[in-house]
């Protein structure tokens, strides 16, 4: 896999097709998942706290959040 990591630790950019084998969520789906705003989903992605991914290498690029991460930061959270 070849994965260019942008200047934003925050978001990830995936350039090879290994990214079609995992479940990506868009914001709104993330949104409803946690019960939350997509303005909170961006305000947690701007602090690290929710990583999301970006699909391809261009400036406007789709941003995606992949599920078995937010599963992670859910636990995370959980034990807090």
């Amino acid at each position: 896999m070849t994965m260019q990591v942008n200047s934003n630790p925050k978001t990830r950019t995936e350039n090879s097709g290994e990214w079609r084998d995992q479940q990506y969520m868009t914001r709104e789906q993330v949104a409803e998942l946690f019960q939350i705003s997509t303005r909170t989903v961006s305000e947690l992605t701007a602090r690290g706290v929710i990583i999301a991914v970006k699909l391809g290498g261009g400036r406007n690029a789709p941003v995606r959040y992949r599920r078995e991460t937010l599963e992670e930061t859910a636990k995370k959270l959980e034990r807090r």
